[in-house]
């Protein structure tokens, strides 16, 4: 069976990382289901999904290494040809088991956006 289920992020603009595992395990808790397989994937073009434990200073350095790709270089796709690069370093979806109605994760689930403010989905679809 397939249960599906979008949530909305609010980003800041520029190189920014949100923290969106509370938000997924609220979604499952909802949901009723206790095992099963979550994919969560965002459709943003400026996005990509990390699993990471949330060290600070390695998100740190994460956006700067998103930031090694310069904003003012010339690129042949002049409008946002950086932001496409930097979300493409990053997966747009993972899957996570599910246990007890939450992900069974001991890292969390970050949502990266490179692009302008605004929000952004995430579709969480599980298979039980």
């Amino acid at each position: 069976m397939l249960y599906r289920d979008v949530i909305e992020v609010e980003v800041a603009g520029g190189v920014s990382w949100h923290d969106v595992t509370d938000g997924i395990n609220s979604a499952l808790q909802k949901s009723g289901i206790q095992e099963g397989l979550c994919t969560i994937f965002t459709d943003a073009h400026s996005s990509g999904i990390l699993v990471s434990s949330g060290n600070r200073l390695l998100m740190e350095d994460f956006k700067n290494h998103f930031q090694s790709v310069s904003e003012k270089k010339l690129y042949a796709s002049p409008r946002d040809a950086f932001v496409h690069i930097r979300a493409s370093m990053l997966p747009r979806s993972v899957s996570i088991p599910i246990s007890g109605s939450a992900l069974h994760l001991k890292n969390r689930v970050f949502l990266w956006d490179f692009g302008s403010a605004g929000k952004r989905e995430l579709v969480l679809t599980v298979h039980f």
